[in-house]
């Protein structure tokens, strides 16, 4: 799934820039920052198993 670019598992969370800034600051490496989809925004970041998951916040 990593290859193809495939999130293993996907996340909400309630604000995603302060989730985001708060995972980079722990050593966290996205491999996509935050960006708009969209009713969603979403980020990918790799885990430290060679897995990609997905974090998103559903727009108001």
């Amino acid at each position: 799934m990593f290859a193809q670019k495939i999130p293993l598992a996907a996340f909400q969370v309630d604000d995603l820039e302060a989730e985001a800034t708060r995972l980079r600051k722990q050593g966290v490496v996205f491999v996509a920052e935050p960006f708009d989809s969209g009713g969603i925004k979403l980020a990918i970041l790799s885990d430290t198993c060679g897995n990609l998951i997905q974090l998103y916040q559903p727009k108001a």
